[in-house]
């Protein structure tokens, strides 16, 4: 025999021998699925089925505070089974092997498969999830968590704690009083004494200056008309005989910005925590009672932003305060 002869026939020994090998060698096909469904919609599995994705919008977990990126969830198809030549042609460029190898390792390994399922076992594809059978004989899909989708890769779940800021309310709210109430009937009766003192010491200078008024004439009309020899005559009113002359107060506008301390349901409660406020240097008020409850205000601005400005002034200074600003 020849030197040619012999080549000849080497050669075909090895050729068969790589075309026995590579048609029992059974290729893992599921690393190549999980590639194309980052990139594509659908990819069929001839005689197998086909892996579809969904395009799922990132998304917020409001009860976790968990924030997730977008992704693609997958969903099997036994029906589609129809070769549309993706897969085959992926095979060709990814291996750099022939259209007819490509098509028949696919088909070896869908064989392979049915086999290993028939078997009762499992089949895991990587990155894409696993198939089986049922107890009824139909393929199940369970799909895996990793995300597929390829503009979304390197992104996680981001999870934050919830953001608090100060609100500030135009209206009041009732806040607890920062006054204990009055329980004691004792205390109770000689706080009153204590208001009904003061009251009347105020108004004891206006008792003595009624009482300094020099009368210049009198006559037996009994609604003559009072006259005093005040420099301040033009601030008087003519009155009747025994009504006290009083002067036309000039009103001044009230500010209508104001810095609230606290809302109370009595009085006495409200009044006390004003004294309080005072003996600090504030310009406190007591306004009228409205919706069941005395506003104690601590002062008054002309403009929002300065109130706001005491008000972080006035809880710095008063750890635990619930000052808020309103307006009349």
């Amino acid at each position: 025999m020849s030197s040619v002869e012999n080549f000849r026939l080497t050669a075909c020994i090895i050729l068969t021998t790589f075309e026995l090998h590579h048609e029992y060698k059974i290729m893992d096909i599921s690393k190549h699925i999980s590639n194309l469904l980052k990139f594509q919609e659908c990819v069929i599995v001839p005689d197998l089925g086909g892996f579809i994705t969904n395009y799922v919008p990132s998304r917020f977990d409001v009860g976790q505070n968990i924030f997730s990126p977008p992704s693609k969830e997958v969903i099997f198809n036994s029906k589609i089974t129809r070769n549309d030549g993706l897969l085959v042609s992926y095979l060709v460029e990814s291996e750099a092997i022939s259209y007819s190898e490509a098509n028949r390792a696919v088909s070896n390994w869908v064989n392979h498969t049915f086999e290993n399922l028939y078997n009762g076992e499992k089949i895991d594809l990587a990155g894409v999830g696993t198939l089986k059978f049922d107890r009824n004989g139909s393929l199940v899909f369970d799909p895996v968590t990793e995300n597929v989708l390829a503009s979304a890769y390197g992104l996680t779940d981001v999870n934050f704690a919830k953001a608090s800021r100060t609100v500030y309310l135009d209206s009041y709210q009732q806040v607890p009083a920062a006054v204990k109430a009055i329980n004691d009937r004792k205390n109770a009766i000689r706080i009153a004494a204590g208001i009904a003192l003061v009251i009347s010491l105020s108004l004891f200078p206006a008792k003595l200056k009624n009482d300094n008024l020099n009368f210049l004439s009198s006559d037996v009309n009994p609604f003559t008309v009072l006259k005093t020899n005040s420099s301040e005559d033009k601030n008087t009113i003519d009155a009747p005989v025994g009504e006290p002359v009083q002067a036309s107060p000039v009103e001044a506008k009230a500010k209508p910005y104001i810095l609230v301390g606290g809302s109370f349901e009595s009085f006495d409660n409200a009044q006390i925590y004003k004294n309080d406020l005072v003996k600090e240097g504030n310009h406190a008020e007591v306004l009228d009672k409205k919706d069941g409850l005395y506003k104690v205000i601590i002062d008054s601005y002309n403009d929002r932003e300065t109130a706001l400005s005491s008000m972080e002034n006035y809880r710095a200074n008063h750890p635990g305060s619930l000052a808020w600003v309103s307006t009349r």
